[in-house]
């Protein structure tokens, strides 16, 4: 009997991850792929696309190439996910017209900020988020070059891009999945479509934007000449292309209602699930993701880049080359011996500015309180404290002012496997936290959204209640989370400039 085989692609900041899984959900095998993104003083950060996509190709024939126990002939279902905050532009062949760059590329800055002085409020009113991404990146692409930008016929999200180009679609058909909308500061939060109104206001030309589809829809189909290339068979469906923060939300079957999902990555989020009218009830914090789930979203707080600002301080303690994951786990046992509030030392872990809320007056780190006696340690986990403070603080306003209570925090992505910080967040939040057995929920969220898409899973409940399964639970500790207020307070004063 032929298998049935979930291929997934997810694309992040710093690499991608392939994987396969049986049509029941289990992973048989994964390949990782780094990159980094092209940098220079000027804020640079553009990742060269056709290198990636070469790339991805290359990993889908390693992928099965290493194990005959399945082959690439038995993929059924594509399914791709990926970064939310990033775009390029593309021209009538679907070749780029402009670099794809995230919001860590801060040349379109003043473009931002432009359109957030004049229009934040409304942008928020009609859209649901305080960071819009896509607007002003496409006002900066115009700035850049009017002769690339005459050329581009469409201004996309990576996952598009992927999809586009898997099936050799023109551009004009190419789709944006409905939980990437969150970050383009054009779309209607009530009806999910583009805004022509708020659109005219910005300047934007909502023909250069893709077609909104459901997480479940399928796009397009893959072609004789991937076939060719990977031994996929020609007529693979392909889904429309996940935003990474839902799928890892699907992955670690966190969308029930008194459940939080963790993502302990790149940009640390703490979501929650919530009925769609939490639209109306959202404050000045967070911001609201869209589900892959009917009249479900995701109300949501993050921290910008926190996953970065622990890559740099092992980079600066041991060099650019050292092995970081040894260094991590070992800074966390050092760190374990040190009492809470790192004696006396408080970081601003806000190194690529506060995003949420957003917040021009913290634009940059620190570390606070530094004395003789503090050593690597100290500074390990005084910054992860900061990142849990900061992320107890938002996460409870949000909470309060959407008037919704979570019971417990499921925990997934890299960051997930530090025990030390797992403990630390139960403590500080009062909350269990859950770590869950897989850590790669983009890419199981994916597959299951794949997979209820054609069929192989029932629907998301009963699919994530089979596969989605706990690792450990940190219960809190109500001694600790007492001894721990003070300094909640003493980081609130300092991220807030007061005395």
């Amino acid at each position: 009997m032929t298998k049935k085989l979930i291929l997934t692609i997810d694309l992040g900041s710093s690499g991608m991850l392939l994987s396969v899984f049986n049509s029941k959900g289990k992973l048989l095998r994964e390949q990782k792929q780094t990159y980094t993104p092209d940098t220079d003083t000027t804020g640079k950060a553009a990742y060269n696309i056709n290198a990636m996509y070469d790339s991805m190709l290359l990993s889908i024939n390693q992928l099965f190439d290493t194990d005959d126990s399945f082959s690439a002939q038995e993929v059924c279902v594509i399914g791709v996910s990926g970064m939310m905050g990033g775009v390029l532009g593309v021209d009538k062949y679907g070749s780029p017209t402009f670099p794809y760059t995230t919001s860590l590329d801060t040349r379109f800055l003043t473009h931002y900020e432009s359109i957030t002085n004049e229009y934040g409020s409304e942008i928020r009113e009609v859209t649901g988020t305080w960071y819009p991404i896509l607007a002003p990146k496409m006002k900066w692409m115009e700035s850049q070059s009017k002769e690339s930008f005459a050329k581009t016929v469409k201004i996309v999200p990576i996952t598009s891009y992927i999809v586009g180009h898997l099936s050799e679609l023109p551009p004009e058909k190419w789709a944006i999945d409905k939980s990437l909308l969150w970050m383009t500061g054009l779309s209607n939060k009530h009806s999910q479509q583009w805004d022509q109104n708020i659109a005219s206001k910005l300047g934007i030309d909502l023909k250069l934007l893709p077609y909104i589809a459901e997480s479940t829809d399928i796009v397009g189909h893959t072609t004789s000449k991937l076939s060719t290339l990977t031994s996929i068979p020609s007529g693979t469906p392909i889904l429309a292309g996940l935003g990474d923060t839902p799928a890892s939300i699907v992955g670690a079957g966190g969308f029930s209602k008194n459940v939080a999902v963790d993502i302990a990555g790149t940009y640390p989020i703490l979501s929650m699930s919530t009925p769609v009218t939490s639209y109306e009830r959202i404050g000045k914090v967070g911001e609201i993701f869209g589900s892959p789930l009917p009249n479900i979203c995701h109300p949501s707080v993050f921290i910008n880049g926190g996953g970065l600002t622990q890559k740099w301080l092992v980079d600066i303690m041991f060099g650019d080359d050292c092995d970081h994951i040894s260094h991590y786990e070992d800074l966390s046992k050092d760190a374990e011996l040190i009492p809470p509030g790192s004696d006396g030392l408080l970081c601003n872990p806000h190194f690529g500015g506060r995003a949420c809320p957003p917040d021009a007056d913290v634009n940059a780190g620190a570390f606070v309180g530094l004395k003789w006696g503090h050593k690597r340690a100290h500074l390990y986990r005084s910054f992860l404290e900061a990142l849990a403070y900061d992320l107890s603080l938002t996460f409870n306003q949000l909470s309060n002012d959407l008037g919704e209570q979570v019971t417990e925090i499921r925990g997934v992505s890299g960051m997930a496997n530090n025990s030390l910080w797992n403990q630390m967040k139960a403590d500080i939040l009062n909350l269990p936290y859950v770590e869950m057995d897989n850590k790669e929920a983009t890419a199981l969220g994916t597959a299951i959204t794949a997979g209820v898409s054609i069929g192989l899973f029932e629907n998301f409940e009963q699919a994530t209640s089979d596969i989605c399964t706990p690792k450990k639970v940190y219960k809190p500790r109500r001694e600790l989370h007492e001894t721990y207020k003070p300094y909640i307070t003493a980081y609130k004063n300092l991220i807030e400039g007061t005395p």
